[in-house]
Formats: C-alpha cells, sequence, structure tokens
C-alpha cells in the first residue's frame, strides 16, 4: 500500500510538470485530447480555437502558433457519428412507428430534426477530439517506430488483421 501511495505521488508529480514548448521557447501545460479537443480548442495551448467555423479548421492557432497541417480527421467524424450517435435517433424513430404507428407527416416533423441533431451537434466535438488525439499521440507513435519499426509493423498488421477478420465476420454473417 505504501508503494502504490509513493508511485501515485510520483506520477502526479510528474504529471503537473509536462509541458508543451512552442518555438518561441513558451511552455504550456500538458491536457489531454478529450479536454482540448472536444471543446474546440488548441491542444498545444487549450486557449486558441481549432475551427473557423462549424467545422472548418484553421491553418494554425492564434495564441500559440501551432500549426494545424498535421490534423487529418478525415471521415473519422463521420464513421463515429454515424456508428454511435445515430444509433439513439434511429431507435427512437423506430420506436415512435411501432408504438404510434403516426402518419408521415410526423416522422418528418419529429424525424428529420432528430436524424440532424444525433448527426450535426456531436460532429464538430469529435472532430476535435480526432485533430487533438492526433497532436497528443503522433510524437508517441513516432517514437514507438525510431525505437522498434518491426515491432510496430507488427502492431499495425495486427490491426488490419483484426479489422479483416471482424469485416469477414460481419459479411459472412449477413
Amino acid at each position: 500500500m505504501r508503494f502504490a501511495r509513493a508511485t501515485w505521488s510520483v506520477m502526479t508529480d510528474m504529471q503537473s510538470q509536462a509541458h508543451w514548448v512552442d518555438e518561441t521557447g513558451r511552455q504550456w501545460p500538458k491536457r489531454s485530447a478529450h479536454e482540448t479537443g472536444v471543446l474546440g480548442r488548441c491542444p498545444r495551448c487549450g486557449e486558441g480555437h481549432i475551427f473557423n467555423g462549424f467545422l472548418t479548421m484553421r491553418d494554425h492557432c492564434e495564441v500559440c502558433g501551432l500549426n494545424y497541417s498535421f490534423a487529418d480527421p478525415a471521415d473519422g467524424p463521420a464513421v463515429f457519428v454515424q456508428l454511435f450517435a445515430c444509433v439513439p435517433g434511429v431507435i427512437f424513430i423506430i420506436m415512435l412507428e411501432i408504438m404510434a404507428r403516426p402518419g408521415v407527416w410526423v416522422h418528418l416533423a419529429v424525424g428529420v430534426p432528430v436524424l440532424i441533431l444525433t448527426t450535426m451537434l456531436p460532429m464538430r466535438p469529435i472532430k476535435g477530439w480526432l485533430v487533438a488525439a492526433q497532436f497528443t499521440m503522433t510524437p508517441l507513435l513516432c517514437a514507438t517506430y525510431a525505437a522498434s519499426p518491426r515491432a510496430m509493423h507488427r502492431f499495425v498488421g495486427y490491426l488490419e488483421e483484426t479489422a479483416v477478420m471482424t469485416y469477414a465476420n460481419l459479411v459472412e454473417k449477413a
């Protein structure tokens, strides 16, 4: 028990001293991706913004100058929204049909806004989180690759094999 407490205090001290350093030498406390990205804040300083508009990314942070060219969330936000966030909306619409059997106009008046809310509202926080995660994870992945390219290739191969097997199982069941 004493060892666990000592380890926790050392880990807490190390986390409180962790900083990102920008080109000018200014230090920014490290924050997690879900703390900055979900709020649309810069992953380095936590003060600047990631977005210009709703989903349009800025070129750089207006506070610390972090260049966002490293970020490529691509279709990631849409995939997460389709897989997870839309499910409650679709279940609601299906349950509405099963329980009440309303007319088409009710589905249009209720279902369309529900689907828009469940698809559009989570899109920006998820995209921000993916950008922040890319910023925080890239150095770790690069260091792992530099230390052991073979281990990193094995890891990526494992992920690809798992994805292929999962897809094959889904197709086989359908």
